[in-house]
C-alpha cells in the first residue's frame, strides 16, 4: 500500500505547491496595495477638499481685509427698501440718481433697494447684500415698512427688533470693511390721506401706517447712529413730518416726490460735506486722467499707471 500511495502522489507536486503559495503572496500583496491607492485617494479627496475650503476662508478672511484697497473708485452700496429702489427714477429727480451724478467718475454706486422689505428680511440677508461689495459708504434707510401697525401691517417689525435689525445691519458691514462710513437715513413722514388713497387703489381699505407711529421709529433710527456712531439724516424733522406740509414732499403719501428726494440727497450731502469731507467728490481722486492728458501715441503708459 505504501509505494501505490507514493506512486499516486504527483512528481512536481512540491514545486506547484510552491508556485501557489506565491501567487497567493502576490495577489494578497495587490490586494493590500489596491486598498492602499483607495486609501489614498480617499486622503486625497479629503485634503483637496480641505485645501478648497481653507481656500475660500482665505479669501473671505481677505475680502474683508483688503477687500476696499486698490480701487480706483470708492464703493457706495445703498441698501433700503422701496424709497431707495425708487432712488434712480429721473423723472421725480431721485435721491440715488442725483448723489450718482454727484459722485460721477469718483465713486461707484450699488443700489440694493426691495420694494416692500423691512429690517428683518434685511438682516437676514445682510452678509449676502454687504460682503460682495465690502463698500466704503453704506446707506442704510429702512423704517417705512417696519412703522406699519401691529397687528394691521404684516410688514411691522416691533421697535426694539427694528433697533436691533439695524445694529446687526451696521456691524456685517464692519465686519467686512472696519473703515465703512455708515450713515443712516430715518424714515420719512407719511401723509395719510393721500396714503390712504394710494391703498384704495390696491384694493385695500384700511389704513395700516399712521405718522405719530412712523417718528417713534424715525427717533429709534437715530438712537441706533448714536449708539454704534454712525452719521445720521433725519428725514422725518427735514420733511416737516410735525406740520401738514409734509404732504409736500410726498407723491402718495408714502413715497418721496421730487421735493422729497431733492431735500433728501441735498442732506446728505451736507452731512458728508460736515463730518465726513474726504468722502466727497471734492476730495476724491478722478478715475483716470483727463483726456487732454493721455499719451496720444502710447496711451497705456498714462492710463494704466492709475
Amino acid at each position: 500500500a505504501g509505494p501505490r500511495a507514493a506512486c499516486c502522489t504527483p512528481r512536481n507536486s512540491g514545486k506547484r505547491g510552491l508556485r501557489g503559495s506565491r501567487q497567493d503572496h502576490r495577489l494578497r500583496r495587490g490586494r493590500r496595495q489596491g486598498q492602499g491607492r483607495m486609501q489614498g485617494s480617499g486622503g486625497a479627496m479629503v485634503s483637496f477638499a480641505a485645501s478648497v475650503l481653507a481656500g475660500v476662508v482665505f479669501r473671505r478672511d481677505a475680502m474683508r481685509r483688503l477687500g476696499p484697497r486698490n480701487r480706483s473708485r470708492i464703493r457706495v452700496l445703498l441698501y433700503g427698501d422701496s424709497i431707495t429702489e425708487f432712488g434712480y427714477n429721473v423723472g421725480l429727480s431721485g435721491w440715488v440718481a442725483i448723489l450718482a451724478e454727484w459722485w460721477s467718475r469718483k465713486a461707484d454706486l450699488v443700489n440694493r433697494g426691495f420694494a416692500g422689505y423691512n429690517t428683518r428680511m434685511a438682516a437676514a440677508m445682510a452678509e449676502d447684500i454687504i460682503a460682495p461689495e465690502a463698500p466704503d459708504v453704506m446707506f442704510l434707510f429702512f423704517g417705512a415698512n417696519d412703522a406699519g401697525l401691529g397687528g394691521v401691517s404684516t410688514q411691522h417689525v416691533p421697535l426694539e427688533e427694528y433697533e436691533s435689525n439695524l445694529g446687526k445691519i451696521i456691524r456685517t458691514a464692519r465686519a467686512y470693511n472696519p473703515r465703512v462710513q455708515v450713515v443712516l437715513i430715518a424714515p420719512p413722514p407719511i401723509w395719510e390721506p393721500k396714503l390712504l388713497e394710494f391703498l384704495k387703489e390696491r384694493g385695500r381699505t384700511v389704513l395700516d401706517r399712521e405718522n405719530d407711529n412712523t417718528k417713534l421709529y424715525a427717533e429709534a433710527c437715530l438712537r441706533v447712529a448714536e449708539a454704534h456712531s454712525t452719521l445720521a439724516v433725519d428725514s422725518w424733522r427735514l420733511m416737516e413730518g410735525a406740520s401738514e406740509r409734509r404732504a409736500e414732499y410726498l407723491i402718495d403719501g408714502i413715497h418721496l416726490n421730487g421735493r422729497g428726494n431733492e431735500a433728501l440727497s441735498g442732506a446728505i450731502r451736507e452731512v458728508l460735506g460736515t463730518s465726513a469731507p474726504h468722502l466727497t467728490p471734492e476730495a476724491l481722486p478722478m478715475h483716470k486722467p483727463p483726456w487732454a492728458e493721455v499719451d496720444k501715441d502710447r496711451p497705456a503708459r498714462s492710463l494704466l499707471r492709475r
